[in-house]
C-alpha cells in the first residue's frame, strides 16, 4: 500500500545518529522533501518554532529527554506555533511502559519495534487524516489527541466529561457485542480469536527493525538502478535497429513499437521512484516488471550491469529472501493491536481509505459546485454581413 505523503513536512528529533540519518531518508523515500532532523529536544524545539510542520517523529528513550519532553514543549508552552501538531513516537519493548506517561503529554501515536517502513507511512497517512485531527482536544490542563479515543470493554466509569454518555454507551454496545461472542465461541458457532503472537525481545526488535529500513532503503536504491539500466537498454536496442538496415528486416513493427513502450514505462516508473510514495510491496512488483524485458534488451542490459562494479557489490550486500522473511514476521506481528489506540493496522488503513474518498467526494462536489455556478458562456454574435458600396456611372452613392 502507497500513501500520498508528497507536499507534507515533517522534523524528526532522535540523538542517535543512525536512527536520525535512516529515519530522514526513509521520509524523502516516502515523498516526503527536505525533512527537518534535531539532535535532541531543545534542539528540536527551536527547530520546530521556527518552521511550520505537519508531523513531528522521534523516539522514546528514559521519558526525559525524549519525545515525552518534547511533547510537553510543543503541547504547553507559549511560544509553540502549533501546539495541536500530530506527534508520533517510537518505542521498543524496553520503553514500552512509559505508553501511558506519553499518552498524558499528548503524543498522537505510537509505533512498536520492530515496524517496517510501511508502518511508517501508514501511520503519517493516518494522523493526517480528518478523523483524527478532530480527536484533537485542548483544555486548560491538556492539549493534545483524546486520551479516551480508546474503546476498552473493561473500562467501567467514571464517566466525568461532557459527551461521556455517548462513550458509555459505545462500551456499553462493546461489551454486549463481546459477551454475544464469547457466548457464540463456547456453543461452537465460531472460532476463538488467535491467541496474541509473543513479542520479540528488545535486542531482537532493534536488529529486525535496523535490518528492514536499511535494506528497504538498498532495495530501493537498486531497483532505480535496474530501471536505469533497462531505460538505457532499450535506448541502445531502438538505435541498434534505426541504424542497421538488415535488423530493421529482421524486426517487425510491431516489435519496434513494442521497444518504445518500455521506453515510456521506464520513464513513466522512474518519475515515481523520483516522486516518492513507493511502498516496499511496490518495489518489488516493479522488480518483477524489469524480467519482462524481450532478449534485445536483456542483452543489453547484462552488459550494462555486468560493467558497474557499485551496483554489483550493493545487490551482493542485500540478502532478499532473509529481507522478505524478517518483512513477514514483522508484518504479523504489527497486525496485532496498536499498545497505545488499541486500533489495528486494518483499522488504521479503513480510516485512511474513508478521509481519501471523503476528499475525493468532496473534490468532485466542489468541482460540480463551481461548474454549476458559473455563468453558461456565451454564444457567439451571428456575423454581421459586410455591407457592400454600389455607385453609378457618374460615381454617386446608390442608397
Amino acid at each position: 500500500m502507497s500513501y500520498n505523503l508528497k507536499g507534507l513536512s515533517g522534523l524528526v528529533v532522535t540523538d542517535h545518529d543512525g536512527n536520525r540519518k535512516m529515519l530522514t531518508n526513509i521520509l524523502k523515500v516516502l515523498g516526503i522533501k527536505d525533512p527537518q532532523f534535531a539532535t535532541d529536544v531543545v534542539m528540536g524545539f527551536r527547530i520546530f518554532r521556527e518552521g511550520k510542520f505537519d508531523f513531528v517523529l522521534s523516539e522514546i528513550k528514559d521519558g526525559r529527554n525524549d519525545v515525552i519532553a518534547l511533547a510537553d514543549f510543543i503541547r504547553k508552552d507559549e511560544r509553540s506555533p502549533n501546539p495541536m501538531v500530530p506527534i508520533i513516537s517510537l518505542t521498543g519493548p524496553a520503553t514500552k511502559h512509559h505508553v501511558d506517561v506519553a499518552r498524558n503529554a499528548g503524543v498522537t501515536e505510537m509505533i512498536m519495534a520492530p515496524y517496517t517502513v510501511s508502518d511508517i507511512g501508514q501511520m503519517i497517512a493516518y494522523v493526517m487524516t480528518e478523523s483524527s485531527k478532530r480527536d484533537q482536544i485542548k483544555t486548560g490542563k491538556y492539549t493534545g489527541p483524546d486520551r479516551r479515543r480508546r474503546q476498552d470493554p473493561g473500562f467501567t466509569g467514571p464517566f466525568r466529561r461532557d459527551g461521556d454518555e455517548l462513550l458509555k454507551q459505545s462500551v456499553e454496545r462493546a461489551q454486549a457485542m463481546q459477551t454475544e461472542a464469547q457466548k457464540k465461541a463456547e456453543q461452537g458457532a465460531v472460532k476463538q480469536p488467535p491467541k496474541e503472537m509473543d513479542w520479540v525481545s528488545e535486542g531482537e526488535s532493534q536488529d529486525l527493525t535496523k535490518m528492514l529500513l536499511e535494506n528497504y532503503l538498498k532495495h530501493h536504491e537498486i531497483v532505480f538502478s535496474k530501471l536505469k539500466f533497462a531505460q538505457e537498454a532499450t535506448k541502445q536496442s531502438l538505435d541498434h535497429i534505426r541504424k542497421t538496415y538488415e535488423d530493421v528486416k529482421n524486426h517487425d513493427a510491431t516489435n519496434i513499437l513494442e521497444f518504445k513502450n518500455f521506453d515510456q514505462m521506464w520513464e513513466q516508473i522512474i518519475a515515481m521512484f523520483v516522486q516518492g510514495g513507493l511502498s516496499e510491496d511496490e518495489i518489488f512488483k516493479i522488480e518483477d516488471i524489469i524480467t519482462t524485458i524481450p532478449l534485445d534488451i536483456k542483452q543489453h542490459y547484462s552488459d550494462l550491469t555486468a560493467q558497474d562494479k557499485t551496483f554489483l557489490t550493493l545487490v551482493e550486500s542485500m540478502n532478499v529472501s532473509a529481507y522478505k522473511k524478517a518483512k513477514a514476521k514483522v508484518s504479523e506481528l504489527q497486525a496485532q493491536p496498536n499498545i497505545m489506540s488499541g486500533m489495528t493496522r486494518d483499522e488504521y488503513q479503513d480510516v485512511i481509505n474513508k478521509d481519501n474518498e471523503e476528499k475525493r467526494g468532496s473534490g468532485e462536489t466542489k468541482a460540480a459546485a463551481v461548474k454549476a455556478s458559473s455563468p453558461p458562456p456565451k454564444k457567439p454574435e451571428p456575423k454581421k454581413d459586410d455591407k457592400v458600396l454600389r455607385y453609378d456611372s457618374d460615381g454617386n452613392l446608390i442608397r
